[in-house]
């Protein structure tokens, strides 16, 4: 009895701290720190890019937003799109006059590149391939960064009969990497006989805007990438899993 007394009496939490079996060594503390390391390694890097992605669709989802706002807000000054005066052929000066017309002055603080823009910015289609057909372009920079890219999508024979205008959105400026479908994105096509539609705008199934049935796809191998904005907006305005981000 009187040893259990003894050992009460002298026991303390010290025994806790000084205790050789309550320490951690160095190697397991240097293990732990490396396993620590290797979970961060795997898992940062997917964090960053889910913020990223978040990130730009919801901006996305913002200019796409504004874009059709201030179509709605020149119709009423310029009538419906069907009776707007389009372009006659490829030449800048008839892309630049209709921009500027119906489209620029309707974002605020947007200015004419001037070529600035295109001075070490290169870009190219979701498959890679050249962005050669965009020999034209009348290139606009917005307050928040952005550019805005406009061409005529096809020749036309008589000035406002036929043909259309393709708006290319680079959410990021000259930040690569400067791929439609990434971060370039097709605001939508202006058409004198349907106004304002997307590219894919009549598919409602998204499996047939990812196959390889069409090179305006959103597919890596096949599609430019045309057809992504139209993706993202059936999806929610996100990139979901199977998106070629």
């Amino acid at each position: 009895m009187k040893n259990t007394v003894k050992n009460l009496i002298t026991w303390s939490p010290s025994h806790l701290i000084t205790s050789p079996k309550s320490a951690f060594t160095l190697a397991e503390v240097l293990i732990t720190l490396a396993i620590i390391g290797v979970v961060a390694a795997m898992t940062i890097p997917t964090l960053i890019t889910n913020f990223e992605k978040k990130a730009k669709a919801t901006k996305l989802k913002k200019s796409y937003a504004e874009f059709i706002n201030l179509l709605q807000l020149s119709k009423i000054d310029n009538g419906d799109i069907t009776t707007w005066i389009f372009p006659n052929n490829y030449e800048l000066d008839e892309i630049k006059r209709f921009a500027d017309t119906y489209i620029v002055p309707y974002y605020r603080g947007a200015s004419a590149c001037d070529g600035l823009c295109s001075k070490d910015y290169e870009w190219h289609y979701l498959n890679s391939s050249s962005n050669a057909d965009w020999v034209a372009v009348y290139q606009v920079q917005l307050l928040n960064g952005s550019y805005l890219m406009f061409k005529t999508g096809q020749k036309m024979g008589v000035a406002g009969t036929s043909g259309n205008i393709n708006v290319l959105l680079d959410t990021n400026g000259k930040t690569s990497p400067n791929i439609v479908g990434k971060d370039i994105f097709e605001l939508g096509v202006l058409n004198v006989a349907s106004g304002h539609y997307l590219m894919g705008h009549h598919l409602s199934d998204r499996d047939l805007i990812l196959d390889e049935s069409s090179t305006n796809n959103c597919n890596e191998n096949v599609g430019n990438g045309t057809r992504c904005t139209q993706l993202l907006k059936l999806d929610g305005w996100e990139f979901k899993e199977d998106y070629p981000y």
